[in-house]
C-alpha cells in the first residue's frame, strides 16, 4: 500500500524518527525474496529454518521475539499457497509491529490492562497486516490516551504496593516503602523517570539492585530514591528531598496523581 498524503502526514506526526515508507518496501522485499527462495530451491525443514527466517523475521534489526505462526515442517516441502504466506506475511508482521511499539514509547506508558491486551494481541496473532493505514489505526489511540493509560499505571502501582506495612501508607507514599515485589521496582523508576522527563533506564531492578547489593544493607541508589536489599527479601525504599527543598517534588506528583485516579475511579461506580 504506497502512503497517500493524509496518511503520510498522519504517520509522520506518530513517528517522526521511523521511515515507515522504508519500513513497508523492506517487508515486501522479504517477502519476495522468501517466494524466490521456495520456488528455486524447493528445501525441506532445514534449509526453510537455516536460509528463510533472516529474510522475513529480522528486517528491522528487532531481535528474533522466537515467535512463529508458520512452524516447521520436516516431512514435506514448504510449498507457495495462501495459507503458507498468510503465515509468513504474520510472521514478518510480528516483529514490525514490536519494533513500532519499542519505537513508540507508549509501552513504558501504559497500565496493566494495557500490556495485557497488547501482548495478547502479540501472542494469539491477532494484529493487523503491518500497513500504514494499519499502523495509523492502530496507534492513533495509543497516542490519544497515554496520559490516561500513564495515570492510571500509577494507580497499579499503589495498588501492587502492599499495604500491612507500618511505612506503607493507601493512596500516599512517604518517606519510605518496604516492598519484596521485584515489580513495584520496576514501576517505581519507569514512573519517575517519565515523570521526570529523563530517558526509561531500561533495567531489571532486581538484577541491578542486587548487582550493588551484595551485602544486607547496601543500597542501589539514583536521583530520586535509594534502595537497600535485605536477607529477608525485603527492599526498603527511601526517597530523597529535591533540592532546596523538604519533600520529593516528584513523589507529589505521583501521590496526587494517585489520589485523582482514585477519585474518579470512585465517581465512576
Amino acid at each position: 500500500m504506497l502512503l497517500d498524503h493524509t496518511l503520510d502526514s498522519e504517520v509522520h506526526s506518530l513517528f517522526d524518527h521511523v521511515c515507515i515508507k522504508e519500513m513497508m518496501e523492506k517487508r515486501q522485499l522479504r517477502l519476495n525474496s522468501f517466494i524466490k527462495i521456495i520456488e528455486t530451491s524447493k528445501f525441506r525443514k532445514e534449509g526453510y529454518k537455516e536460509s528463510c527466517i533472516p529474510f522475513y523475521r529480522d528486517y528491522t534489526n528487532l531481535n528474533n521475539t522466537g515467535r512463529s505462526f508458520i512452524g516447521y515442517r520436516y516431512h514435506e516441502y514448504l510449498e507457495i499457497s495462501d495459507e503458507n504466506m498468510g503465515l509468513i506475511k504474520k510472521d514478518n508482521d510480528c516483529s514490525g509491529w514490536l519494533f513500532l511499539m519499542e519505537k513508540s514509547g507508549l509501552y513504558h506508558y501504559m497500565d496493566k490492562k494495557s500490556k495485557e491486551e497488547w501482548e495478547g494481541i502479540i501472542n494469539r496473532g491477532d494484529f493487523l497486516e503491518l500497513n500504514c493505514k494499519n499502523i495509523v489505526d492502530t496507534f492513533r489511540p495509543y497516542f490519544n490516551n497515554k496520559e490516561k493509560m500513564f495515570n492510571s499505571s500509577v494507580l497499579d502501582l499503589f495498588k501492587s504496593i502492599s499495604w500491612d506495612r507500618e511505612n506503607n501508607k493507601p493512596l500516599e507514599i512517604k518517606r519510605k516503602i518496604i516492598t519484596s515485589r521485584n515489580d513495584v521496582l520496576d514501576n517505581l523508576i519507569r514512573i519517575f523517570c517519565i515523570l521526570n522527563k529523563k530517558p526509561q533506564l531500561n533495567i531489571n531492578m532486581y538484577s541491578a539492585v542486587r548487582a550493588v547489593c551484595r551485602n544486607e544493607g547496601d543500597k542501589w541508589e539514583c536521583d530520586d530514591f535509594f534502595i537497600r536489599w535485605y536477607n529477608n527479601g525485603n527492599y526498603h525504599v527511601i526517597f530523597k528531598d529535591s533540592p532546596n527543598l523538604k519533600f520529593n517534588v516528584t513523589l507529589k506528583n505521583i501521590n496526587n496523581i494517585a489520589m485523582s485516579e482514585y477519585a474518579k475511579n470512585i465517581n465512576d461506580k
